[in-house]
């Protein structure tokens, strides 16, 4: 029987995690540039912006590779997983309604 103390570790720990850099994506998204910041100002917003996007992309890539280490051996989602569920629905459509590209399906 293979160890999947790691797998499961990894699959307590990325639901946080995924709420907490969308989070920090939204912040970002919402943040208004005034009429004070110059092109360095939004050059660096936009770059943190994609930036925080890639990592939230990423998380989910990870999030997808555990599950499938674990598919086998779990038999229903459970409490956790459904609310990690309810919140990449709420990530979906956050960036369907933002000009970001939604690549992060796979």
């Amino acid at each position: 029987m293979r160890d999947l103390t790691q797998w499961q570790a990894l699959d307590q720990r990325l639901p946080q995690l995924i709420e907490e850099q969308f989070a920090a994506y939204r912040r970002l998204a919402h943040t208004l540039i005034g009429p004070e910041d110059g092109p360095r100002d939004l050059v660096a917003w936009e770059n943190a912006k994609k930036a925080a996007l890639g990592h939230l992309q990423a998380l989910i890539r990870i999030y997808s590779a555990v599950q499938s280490q674990l598919a086998t051996n779990v038999e229903e989602p459970g409490a956790g997983q459904n609310d990690l569920f309810a919140l990449l629905a709420d990530v979906r459509r956050e960036l369907e309604d933002s000009d970001e590209p939604e690549d992060f399906t796979s």
